[in-house]
């Protein structure tokens, strides 16, 4: 249920630097969970194309596996995206 004017009216005012300082903190702390998340992500797609070119490799150069096992890691790296 949203306040309504005459209660926000009671409530003090926050000070603009504390309020500011509080959002700074707020957006760099996130800012940091998307580095994470993004670093991570990255380094999931390294890993899966890596895994792809192996068992490219295997599938289609020395036929040792199906050549539909190809479409596995394309499958994850597009998820990934």
């Amino acid at each position: 249920m949203e306040p309504t004017s005459l209660e926000l009216s009671k409530t003090p005012p926050i000070p603009p630097l504390r309020e500011y300082g509080q959002r700074l903190d707020e957006r760099r702390r996130r800012a940091a969970q998307f580095s994470w998340r993004e670093r991570v992500a990255g380094n999931a797609r390294v890993a899966v194309f890596l895994v792809g070119v192996l068992l490219a490799i295997l599938a289609l150069g020395v036929h040792i596996l199906s050549a539909w096992w190809v479409l596995l890691p394309i499958l994850l790296y597009a998820g990934l995206l």
